[in-house]
C-alpha cells in the first residue's frame, strides 16, 4: 500500500509539472483523481474530448490513455509542433499509432487531406479503428501492419498494451505473435498525396527499417517531415545505431533539427541545447518549415 502511495505521489507530481498543467493545477488534480477513482472502480473506457472537435476513447489499461486524460497532450514538444505546422490539405501518416492519439490529433487540422494510420498490436489495432469511427473519419486509411524493409510476416514481441516491438533473438514465449509486414513504398504507391506530408515514427527502434521501405518516398522527398526518437539503446538492439538512423535521413536530403515549445525555437541537432533528447524532427526545407511555424495559429487547449 506504501508502495502505491508513493508511486501515486510521484505521478501526481508528474503531472502537476507538465508544461499543460503548471496553470491549472486544481483542475488537473481533478482530472488525476477522476481517472484514477474510474480505473479502480468502473475499469470502463472513457470518451474524452480532444481540441475543439474530436473525441478520444481511453482505456484504463492504456498508461498512454491516462496521460491523454492528465495532460491533454503528454508528448508536448512534438504535439505542439504537429499543430503548429500541419494544414487542413496536408498528408499526415502514423506510423506505430498505437490506439490513435496522434491520428486524432492531426485530425483536428487535416480535414481535406489524407490520414495513414499503421499498428501491428491487434489488441491497438481495435481501438485505432474505433477512434476513427467514432470521429467519423472518413478521410482516414487504417493499416493493421508493421512496417520494414520487406514484405510477409514478421515476429512481434507483445509485452503490453503499449510496448510491443519487432521481435529479436532473445524474445520467446506465448507474448510472440506473428503479424504482417509490408513497405511504406508499397502501401501507398496507389494513393495520392498532397504536396506537404507529415510522418510521425514511433517503432521501439525499427526506424532504420522503416525508412528502408520506404525509398521512394526518402528520394523523391514525399514525406516533408518526419518526427521520429532517437533511442540508442532500441535502435540498437535491433542492428542499428543513432548515428545509422541520421545517416539514412541525411542520404536523402534531410535535416535534423528539433523543436522546443516553451521557447518557441527550432533548434538544430547538436546545437548543444538539445541535450538528453530524445526526439527530433527530420526535414527536407528547413525554410519552409520555419514559415509554417511562424505563421501556423496557436494551437488549441483542451
Amino acid at each position: 500500500m506504501l508502495r502505491t502511495l508513493s508511486e501515486l505521489r510521484w505521478l501526481l507530481g508528474c503531472v502537476l509539472n507538465h508544461p499543460a498543467n503548471r496553470q491549472h493545477r486544481i483542475r488537473a488534480v481533478l482530472r488525476f483523481a477522476w481517472w484514477q477513482f474510474r480505473k479502480r472502480v468502473s475499469r470502463e473506457p472513457a470518451v474524452i474530448r480532444v481540441g475543439a472537435n474530436r473525441k478520444f476513447k481511453v482505456l484504463c489499461d492504456s498508461p498512454f490513455s491516462s496521460m491523454v486524460v492528465y495532460d491533454g497532450l503528454p508528448e508536448w514538444d512534438e504535439m505542439r509542433f504537429l499543430l503548429r505546422i500541419l494544414g487542413e490539405s496536408d498528408g499526415f501518416i502514423d506510423i506505430g499509432a498505437n490506439v490513435g492519439f496522434y491520428t486524432v490529433l492531426a485530425s483536428t487540422i487535416v480535414t481535406g487531406g489524407p490520414l495513414f494510420a499503421f499498428e501491428a498490436n491487434p489488441r491497438n489495432l481495435e481501438v485505432l479503428r474505433d477512434q476513427v469511427q467514432l470521429n467519423g473519419l472518413a478521410n482516414a486509411r487504417v493499416f493493421g501492419n508493421a512496417l520494414g524493409n520487406s514484405t510477409g510476416e514478421l515476429s512481434f514481441f507483445d509485452s503490453g498494451r503499449e510496448t510491443g516491438s519487432l521481435a529479436t533473438a532473445g524474445d520467446s514465449g506465448a507474448k510472440v505473435i506473428t503479424v504482417p509486414c509490408a513497405r511504406l513504398d508499397d502501401c501507398l504507391a496507389g494513393h495520392s498525396l498532397p504536396d506537404y506530408v507529415v510522418a510521425k515514427m514511433d517503432v521501439e527502434g525499427c526506424e532504420a527499417l522503416v525508412l528502408e521501405g520506404a525509398t521512394a518516398l526518402m528520394q523523391s522527398g514525399r514525406i516533408s517531415v518526419w518526427l521520429f526518437e532517437l533511442n540508442e539503446t532500441a535502435l540498437c538492439k535491433h542492428g542499428s545505431s543513432g548515428e545509422k538512423l541520421i545517416e539514412a535521413f541525411t542520404r536523402h536530403g534531410y535535416a535534423i533539427v528539433y523543436w522546443d515549445e516553451e521557447h518557441r525555437r527550432l533548434g538544430v541537432k547538436g546545437d548543444g541545447q538539445d541535450e538528453n533528447r530524445e526526439n527530433y524532427v527530420a526535414c527536407r526545407d528547413v525554410e519552409a518549415l520555419k514559415a509554417r511555424l511562424k505563421s501556423g495559429p496557436e494551437p488549441i487547449e483542451r
